[in-house]
Formats: structure tokens, sequence, C-alpha cells
């Protein structure tokens, strides 16, 4: 078994691995190879060997035939020797293996330091290729901070320039401003200048004509005085004579006058009771009644004349009761006494009147000054928000149709502009102030101050429950 095991491996080798092997080993001991004759002719004793003993292949270069399995008895010296052969080469090999392992190991462990050092340069490359990625950031770092700092610069600069040119342009503007400030100046002055001439023309012409309507006065006042002394004279002269005629006839003069006054009184009361029995109209009695102050009713606030009864009564005096003519013929003579305080026509509308009646300075002063007062702080800058405190009544802004709008606060309200405050507008209860801010929808945005104020109906009211009256005609 050893011996097929040692062929089947002997088997497998050929002549330059043998050569190969046998080298490694001798250069392995330390020997040196024989002579290239003796080699030869080894190898081919061994190569035949080898033919000859494998009894299945045959040597085709000899030409010999396939050596059996089966040696004869005589060749075993020589199968001996050849089996020496065997183990010597196979201890060669042997040695030979160990050799390559010897220089596999030394091979790997030469491997393993180059593989190493390898590493050591891959390293060391990847430190060197490190640090000069570091070197070329510092180096980008540097760049890009000497860019932004360029940038800073540029922008600093470009702010700077703009801040200059700022600058100019008000230093421009103020020195523009300057100049038409100084045209403005100059021209108030020479406004003030013109008008000072006027006033001082004016003034002139006023002492002008004042002179001559005092050389006037003087000269009537001469012709007055001659008058006055000529109707004293006249005067003294008509009482010297009235004197002596009055104490001849003292006694006759005193009754006749007072004969004719009370005459003249009874005539009137029959005149009186005459027209209020028989309500004179178009006739001649009617007619002197027109001249005559008849009276058909007797307040405390006055007297209704007989005309004025009978149109009063043309209404729906009729239908109305005691209480209500009453009342109605009080209301007439204090509506009427505001007419004449006013001097309204007397068929004047009462709205006109109650108008008038909110301006009365003696019956509503407290209103009138609030009203006031508040008009001048919104015309000196104050803000309407601000005075509403100040108010009875305020708002926001509320947007009303220009009709309401003309109801509410009259056709004032209709002429501002966006931005603008009225002036006082009077209504029948009180006092406005109003300012346009803004429109939407065709409707004016509007807010205004209220000042309530006492009416012409609370003014009506009062007096009637204090009133007393008197009907005379039917």
């Amino acid at each position: 078994m050893y011996m097929a095991k040692n062929l089947d491996a002997i088997k497998k080798l050929n002549p330059d691995e043998i050569k190969k092997y046998r080298k490694v080993v001798l250069d392995y001991i330390g020997e040196k190879e024989p002579e290239a004759a003796e080699k030869q002719t080894a190898s081919d004793q061994s190569f035949s060997f080898f033919k000859k003993v494998d009894g299945i292949k045959t040597n085709k270069a000899a030409g010999q035939k396939p050596i059996s399995k089966n040696i004869p008895e005589k060749l075993t010296p020589v199968r001996d020797n050849k089996i020496n052969d065997l183990e010597k080469i196979n201890l060669e090999k042997a040695k030979y293996q160990a050799a390559e392992k010897t220089k596999a190991e030394a091979a790997r462990k030469w491997q393993e330091k180059l593989n190493q050092e390898e590493k050591e340069k891959e390293e060391k490359r990847v430190a060197e290729e490190n640090r000069r990625l570091e070197k070329e950031k510092i180096k980008r770092e540097k760049i890009e901070q000497e860019e932004l700092v360029k940038k800073e610069a540029m922008e600093k600069a470009k702010r700077q320039a703009v801040e200059k040119a700022k600058a100019e342009e008000a230093r421009k503007w103020q020195e523009k401003l300057r100049l038409e400030e100084k045209e403005r100046a100059e021209k108030r002055m020479a406004e003030q200048s013109r008008g000072l001439e006027k006033i001082k023309r004016r003034e002139e012409k006023k002492r002008l004509k004042l002179e001559i309507k005092m050389a006037e006065e003087r000269a009537a006042e001469k012709k007055r005085l001659k008058r006055r002394q000529a109707i004293k004279k006249f005067k003294k002269n008509l009482k010297n004579n009235l004197s002596e005629s009055f104490r001849v006839n003292k006694n006759n003069i005193i009754y006749n006058l007072l004969f004719f006054i009370t005459f003249l009184a009874i005539v009137y009361i029959i005149f009186c009771l005459v027209v209020l029995r028989f309500n004179a109209g178009n006739n001649f009695i009617g007619t002197i009644s027109r001249f005559l102050p008849v009276p058909a009713v007797v307040t405390s606030q006055g007297i209704i004349k007989h005309g004025d009864f009978q149109v009063i009564k043309d209404s729906n005096y009729s239908s109305q009761t005691m209480v209500e003519k009453r009342n109605n013929l009080v209301l007439w003579v204090i509506l009427k006494n505001l007419r004449q305080k006013y001097g309204l026509p007397d068929n004047a509308p009462r709205e006109a009147l109650a108008i008038k009646f909110i301006q009365d300075e003696d019956i509503n002063q407290v209103g009138l000054s609030r009203i006031k007062k508040i008009s001048q702080l919104l015309k000196s800058g104050s803000e309407m928000a601000q005075l509403s405190k100040y108010a009875d009544e305020s708002s926001k802004a509320v947007y009303y149709s220009r009709e309401d709008a003309r109801e509410k606060f009259g056709p004032a309200a209709l002429d501002l502009i966006v931005g603008q405050v009225s002036d006082v507008i009077f209504r029948d209860n009180g006092y406005y102030i109003i300012k346009r801010i803004d429109d939407k929808n065709s409707q004016l945005g509007l807010t205004y101050l209220f000042i309530g104020a006492l009416t012409l109906d609370q003014y009506a009211s009062e007096k009637l429950g204090r009133a007393k009256i008197f009907i005379l005609a039917n």
C-alpha cells in the first residue's frame, strides 16, 4: 500500500517539477548540484524507472512496451535502488515542501510587512491628504474671510455713500426749505408792508372823513345851537303866554281834558264790545279793528288781537277741547313774541324759529359757550377723539346716505371734503361739529360731536305750565 501511494505521488510529477524540487532541496541543505550529465542520467534512469514501474502507461518516446505490474525477481535489486531513489526524492520533496512552507511563511510575513507598510503609507498618505485638505480649508476660509471682509467693506462704503447721498439730499432739502421760508418771509413782509400801507391809507381816509365829519358836526352844532336858542326863546315866550292863559282858564281846561279822555275810553270799550260781539269781518267796523288793537285773548305772555284770533279760529279750533284751545293760544303768543324778538316774519316756519332759538345766547348761553370752546380747540389742532369726553354725544365713523346726512346735519354736511371739519352746525335740538373721513359704497363717512341745548319745545312747555289766559271773544 505504501508503495502504491508513493507511485501514485511520483506519477504526478513531471521532470521539470522534479528538477525544480531537487534544486530547492539542494539549496536548502547547502549542497551543490551534480554535473549535468549525471543529473541527466539519473533523471533518465528515474524517468525510465517510473515508466517501467507503471504497468499502465508506456514510454512512447523510447518505443518501449508497457511494463507489467508483476516485476520479475531478477529486477529486484534494481527495484530496491529505485525505491531508495524514490524515498530520497520523497525526502527531497518533503524538504522542498518544508522549504516552500518556510518560504510561504516568509512570503506571508513579508506580505504582512508589506501590507503593514502599505497601511502605514496609506495612513501617512491619508494624514498628508487630511493636512493638505485642512490647509486648503484654512486657506479657503481665509480667502472667504477676506472676501467677506471685502464685501463688508464694500457694503459699508455703499452704506456710507447712501448715507452721504441722503445727508446731501437732506441738506439740499433743508436749503430748499430755508429758501422757500425766506421767500415766504419776504412775501409776508411785502404783504405786511402792503397791508400796512393799505391800513395807513385807510386810516388817512378815516381821519380825513372824521375831520370832514367833525367840521360838518361843528357846523351842524352851530345851526342846532342857533335853532335851540330860537326854540328856547319861542318856548319861553309860549310858556309865558300859556302860563298866563292857563292861569286864566285853568279849571276849564282840566275839566275838558278829563271829559275828552273819558269819552274816548267809553267809545273804545263800546267799539271793542261790538267787534267781539258781532265778529266783524270785512265791514267798516272790521276795517277799523285792523288799526285799533281789539284784544280777543289776554294772557300772561301777551295779548291776541281780534284779527289774529279770527285767523287762529279758521283752523281746527272749534274741534279742540278747552285745554287744547288755551294751550294753542298761549303757544301762539309765545311763538309770536319769539319771532318779533328774532326779527322773523309772522309766517316764518317753525323750523327756522327753532334754529334762531338755539342761537339765542340769553337762553342757551351754556351750550353755546361749550360748543364754541370745542370749535376753538379743533381749529388749534386738537383731535375730535380727544374732545369727545367734553361732548354730550359723539360717534366714530358712521356712514350716511346723502339724504340721511342732510336730514340729520343739514345741507352743510354735503359741502365738506374728506378730512375737513365743519363749523358749528345749529340744529333744532342742539349743536353739531362734524368731520368727513371717507366715502364707502356711495355713502358719506362722518364722525361728529354734539352738545345739547334747551329746545323750542322745551321752552314752550315750560312757559305753558306757568301761563294764565283770559278769552274775551267767542
